[in-house]
């Protein structure tokens, strides 16, 4: 890390990482406008380009060496040096990583950033007014490169619904979202099967990977190791808790709505805190100690001492006053009760 191959390395990167910034940001939710992804991907390789022309080639090798070398810079304290072979090497590094990204970029958007261009055509503030000439062919290119990569059975019939719905979008008040919601409603989709289709996409296009990420990360937080045997469906509702839920502060109302569904589903029986027996003889009064058995749910009194009688099993439900109970044994007198 100390060595000035290293810091060349930071500043070079001090260069590059702006651009990918700002192409990440037309990604973000709330900031995505499918009309302006295509020029934002051009505009950033080419950005990066410029990078590999002079003078701006060379740019960040002098900085380093000005804050190297020279008294007033800022890392002169370090008394590193920049030797020739070290700045050729970041060059070089430069060079080949600005190229491996342009490559990266095309090859990640060069199908589809046409397609997403495409969803623009339901922008209501893009169509242009009834009376207009613009009007009459307007989408048409957009949608009917939507109608062969979505509705490829069909296309003549998704067309017949683009034409038809561009006179609702004209005088739709709202933005691209809106209308898209429109679209998707159940009674679009009765007018519109095909358009309503491709509007359900475009709504749900993952066009980044964050939420894939996101939901690796919540597996491994709710299915540990102590935790492996998480079926598929009580995984499904904890990632849908944990990724699209509440947070504490505001899910105070659904966990209690939640737990009053809960209990209201079946009768459930709740074991009191403190269960006590206990059984007195003739010959001793020594008192006995009940036992509860959960795994069985049963309760054994043993007496202990001489003269202990036969062993009586109880069921739990005596406990909680759910029903007679008969052992099968020969009744026992008064005093013999089970308090």
């Amino acid at each position: 890390m100390h060595s000035s191959k290293f810091i060349g390395t930071l500043y070079m990167l001090d260069e590059i990482l702006p651009i990918l910034s700002t192409l990440s940001k037309t990604f973000q939710a709330g900031e995505l406008a499918y009309s302006h992804i295509k020029g934002s991907i051009n505009y950033a390789k080419h950005q990066l380009n410029l990078l590999l022309e002079q003078p701006k080639m060379d740019d960040f090798i002098r900085q380093l060496r000005f804050d190297l070398e020279d008294v007033d810079g800022r890392l002169s304290a370090t008394t590193l040096q920049l030797a020739q072979g070290t700045e050729q090497l970041l060059l070089n590094l430069k060079a080949k990583y600005i190229k491996s990204l342009v490559t990266n970029i095309d090859a990640r958007f060069a199908k589809c950033q046409d397609i997403f261009t495409a969803f623009r055509v339901f922008d209501p503030q893009a169509i242009p007014s009834k009376d207009s000439q613009e009007f009459k062919v307007y989408g048409e290119q957009e949608a009917l490169l939507l109608g062969n990569h979505f509705a490829t059975d069909d296309i003549d019939q998704f067309m017949a619904e683009w034409n038809r719905f561009k006179f609702d979008l004209v005088d739709f008040v709202g933005d691209m979202q809106a209308s898209l919601r429109l679209l998707c409603h159940v009674d679009s989709q009765r007018q519109y099967p095909l358009l309503s289709q491709v509007a359900g996409i475009c709504c749900s296009a993952p066009v980044t990977n964050a939420w894939p990420e996101r939901g690796v990360s919540a597996v491994k937080r709710i299915k540990t190791r102590l935790r492996s045997l998480l079926k598929e469906d009580m995984l499904n509702a904890l990632l849908q808790v944990s990724i699209n839920g509440p947070t504490l502060s505001e899910a105070d109302a659904i966990i209690q709505e939640a737990t009053k569904a809960w209990l209201s589903d079946k009768r459930r029986y709740k074991l009191p805190k403190k269960i006590t027996n206990s059984t007195s003889t003739e010959n001793e009064g020594q008192s006995a100690e009940a036992h509860l058995l959960c795994t069985t749910g049963t309760q054994t009194l043993a007496e202990e001492g001489e003269g202990a009688h036969d062993l009586t099993s109880v069921t739990v439900t005596d406990s909680l006053d759910l029903g007679d109970y008969s052992s099968g044994a020969e009744s026992q007198s008064d005093d013999e009760s089970i308090v």
